[in-house]
């Protein structure tokens, strides 16, 4: 039997047969429909923080994006998202979400779906400031060494300006050592920068909308394209019990 043999069959079945596909296809649209009577509009805000990945790779300390997406997955998080927005932590395990966009990251996003926009919205902006409170609660650390030595370099300094001198090998001394503690005050401070904006966010929350009736319309679309599969398997099925009748 050629393939042209059995399209061709195939349409004749479902000629012969087209009455199932229609009432299975119209059950399946009509179930798709009563189901998503009770869907509502919904609101998903994105929170996102742009991350300098060449950054990271450049210093030790912060935590890479695998693992902040962990932190803020984990119930401690939810927990001190709950206490900031006052929606309850079973609902945040359920509407709230971050992702990474890119590799290397180039953003960190979080995200909550809700009915209410400015819930949404709210919960996506805190989670986002809790998320960079996160960064540096897990680089600590990394950030308290950096803070205690620019501190010491700055005393250093302090403590070589005011020293007074008498011969000129005394003060070329002084110089140099002066000169070196501005270099690495200045790299010190350098650095202490980038760690600032490995992780940055700047209060960007995008809202997007669902509406109910798009919603619906994906259902009873989702429904009927299940119907119409289940409707040509019980068509062929019926054409098959057809034809054995026919040529017995």
């Amino acid at each position: 039997m050629t393939l042209r043999s059995v399209a061709t069959a195939a349409v004749s079945a479902v000629q012969r047969q087209w009455w199932i596909v229609a009432v299975v296809v119209l059950a399946a649209a009509i179930a798709g429909y009563v189901l998503a009577m009770d869907e509502e509009t919904t609101y998903s805000a994105r929170a996102t923080l742009q991350v300098d990945s060449s950054i990271l790779a450049r210093v030790s300390g912060l935590p890479g994006p695998e693992r902040l997406l962990k932190a803020v997955g984990a119930r401690d998080f939810r927990s001190e998202i709950a206490s900031r927005t006052g929606v309850d932590e079973a609902t945040l395990e359920t509407a709230m979400r971050a992702y990474i966009v890119g590799s290397p990251a180039e953003s960190f996003v979080v995200e909550f779906s809700g009915t209410d926009e400015t819930v949404a919205r709210q919960v996506a902006d805190a989670a986002a400031i809790a998320t960079v409170e996160e960064v540096k609660r897990l680089g600590a650390t990394e950030l308290e060494r950096q803070a205690l030595n620019i501190s010491e370099t700055k005393a250093l300094l302090q403590s070589l300006e005011s020293l007074r001198v008498t011969t000129d090998w005394e003060r070329a001394d002084i110089e140099f050592r002066r000169w070196q503690a501005r270099r690495d005050l200045a790299d010190l401070e350098a650095l202490n920068s980038m760690y600032s904006r490995a992780y940055v966010y700047e209060g960007n929350v995008v809202v997007s909308k669902k509406s109910a009736s798009s919603k619906q319309l994906e259902a009873v679309t989702g429904a009927a394209l299940i119907g119409m599969v289940s409707g040509l398997a019980l068509a062929a099925l019926r054409e098959h019990q057809y034809l054995r009748g026919v040529h017995g």
